[in-house]
Order: structure tokens, then sequence, then C-alpha cells
């Protein structure tokens, strides 16, 4: 008898553990389910931020007028936005100030958790030829660390590939140097984005990861002295870095708005003038957005068109996701004057 429930209690006490153990693995199943949802529900919840600033910068390109200094922003509390007749006003007929955002790559604070920038890219080196850049293109290149001797092998390689020839020069590459190394290209013409810099013979290295940042195939021309980044001021021609920064300084103070009155605060002779050179923005904009927890930067290319006869103010030319690497500190993006981006942007997004 005491051994039929001896054998009961310890059976008794079997399905207890076991009970108790199902209770355990089914609460850690629980959690984890909830967490995934919790993750599943911000990163949602991050999708409509980017929406939503990506919404907001668009609407303001469309309402609001461009300067030397950047764009425009809505006065806090005014909810009907007035239209300028033109975006691209000269620096007189636009007041400038101080509140504009900045066309130059800097980051700002968008809506939600996520952060922005704005980069005129005329404010980079152009690659869509290589007539006026050349020199500009080579220092960049050996500012990021290539040796000096390779530059004007890479140079004749980028030539080759965006030309529209299969003559192959000095030390460039055509067709065949491509199948030897098992590489599609080259194009032979124009690259389509900066990130195609990549498909280039010998420009596919590491340490020239942020060189499509830098770089723009909207243009062949003198660089923007408003809007260019620090990376791109320092490796122009003449300049160093205590010029490239003064010159983002007085910018910040005041925008230029000729050849003479950059070298008249610069202290610098630039080998360029007032006709091949433009201080007001560009027509294509690049609009990166990312957030502190995500490892993906969303880049939105647009040209802005504001006497287009359909009547779109701007057109999306393409969109591309990117790793997120070398973007600004977040601690130090700003906030913009605007309350716009307080607002959320409904969107049916999946």
């Amino acid at each position: 008898m005491r051994t039929q429930k001896g054998i009961v209690l310890l059976a008794t006490l079997w399905v207890l553990a076991i009970l108790t153990m199902a209770a355990g693995f089914f609460s850690i199943w629980v959690a984890n389910m909830l967490e995934t949802a919790r993750s599943n529900q911000y990163i949602q919840q991050l999708a409509i931020d980017a929406y939503s600033t990506q919404s907001n910068l668009l609407y303001l390109f469309a309402t609001q007028p461009l300067s030397t200094a950047g764009l425009t922003t809505i006065p806090p509390n005014l909810k009907e936005a007035v239209r300028a007749p033109n975006p691209f006003e000269t620096p007189a007929e636009v007041t400038i100030s101080g509140e504009e955002i900045r066309l130059d790559g800097r980051a700002y604070k968008g809506a939600g958790n996520t952060f922005f920038s704005i980069q005129d890219e005329g404010g980079l080196i152009g690659v869509r030829d290589l007539g006026a850049t050349r020199n500009h293109l080579a220092n960049l290149v050996v500012t990021m660390g290539v040796e000096q001797e390779n530059i004007a092998p890479m140079l004749d390689k980028l030539s080759d590939y965006i030309d529209s020839d299969d003559l192959t020069r000095l030390n460039g590459a055509e067709k065949d140097a491509y199948k030897e190394n098992s590489k599609a290209g080259p194009r032979n013409w124009s690259l389509t984005t900066s990130q195609e810099l990549k498909q280039v013979m010998s420009w596919d290295v590491a340490r020239l990861e942020n060189l499509s940042q830098l770089t723009s195939t909207s243009h062949s021309r003198n660089i923007n002295f408003n809007f260019a980044p620090l990376d791109v001021l320092q490796a122009y021609p003449g300049f160093d870095t205590e010029t490239a920064k003064k010159i983002i300084s007085e910018r910040d103070k005041r925008p230029f708005n000729s050849v003479t009155d950059l070298v008249a605060r610069s202290g610098r002779q630039i080998i360029a003038d007032d006709f091949g050179s433009s201080f007001l923005p560009w027509k294509y904009q690049k609009i990166s957005i990312w957030s502190q927890d995500s490892r993906q930067l969303y880049e939105i290319h647009i040209q802005l068109t504001p006497t287009s006869r359909q009547g779109k103010p701007w057109i999306l030319e393409y969109k591309l996701t990117l790793p997120r690497q070398n973007e600004p500190v977040i601690p130090d993006a700003q906030s913009t004057s605007t309350d716009i981006f307080a607002t959320q942007v409904a969107t049916d997004a999946g």
C-alpha cells in the first residue's frame, strides 16, 4: 500500500514538474512573441516616420522658395504656406532669415525618430564627364588614401568607362580588360548614379566606399561653394582644410553671391568666374533619411521642375536603400525652424 502511494506521489511530482516546465517554456515563447511584435511595430513606425519626413520635404520643395542659403522653411503655426512665384528667385528677391534648411548635407531632425539631410548635387564633384572636374576628383581620391601614382591610371579607366568609343587610353580599360577580370562593362556612356563608380576597374576599393556621397552624375561643372561639404571643399585645387573650414564658417554667416565675394571672404583666388559658377541651388537634390537604430539609409534623388508644363514641381529620379555607415553624428543633428515635422503624414504603405 505504501509502495502504491509512493508511486502515485512520484508520478504526481513528475506531472507537476512537466507542467511547470511547460508553463516556463510557454512563458518564454509568449515573451519572445511579444518582443518580436514590439520590434516589428517599432520597425513599422520607423518606416512611417521616414515616409512622413520624405513627404514633408517634398512639400517644402513644392511650396517654398530656394535661395543662396538653402530651402526656406514654413514659420511655426502657419497653416497655409504661400508659394513663391519661382523657387529660383535671385537672392535679392528672397529674404534670407538664417532659418533655412541648408543644402550641404548637414543632419536635421525629421519626423519621429528619423533624421535627414539634403545635399544640393551642385555642391558635389561632377562625374558626368571629366572635362572641368578631373583635377578636383583626383585631389579628392588622394585625400581618401589612394597613392598619387595610381591616380592617372584610375582616371583613364573612368574616362574609358564613360566615353562613347571602344578605344583604350594608355592606362585605361575597355571590354577585353573587363572580360579578363570577370567584370561587367564598360558602360561607354555617362554614369547613371554615383554608386556605379564601384563598377569601374580600380575604383572598387574599400577606401573609396564614401566616394559616391561626394560625387554627382548630374553635372560636370564647377562646384557650388554655398553647398559643398567639407571633404569636397578641401579637395578643391589650391584649397586646404583651413580654407575649406573658413568658407563653411563664412557662408553660414552669409551665403556667397559671386566669385568676387567668395575670393574676398575666403582669402583665396578661385580659378572660376561668375559665368561658370552658380551660388543658387541646382535643380538636382539628394535627400537622405535614416534613424538612429536602423542600419539602412534611404537616398532619394529628385529633380526640381518649377516651370514644368505638367504642373509637377519635382520629379523623383530614383531612390536607393543603402547601408548606413558614414552619416553625420546623431547628437549634432539640428532642429528645423518649422513644426511641419511634428505632423505625421498618413501612409497606406504596407
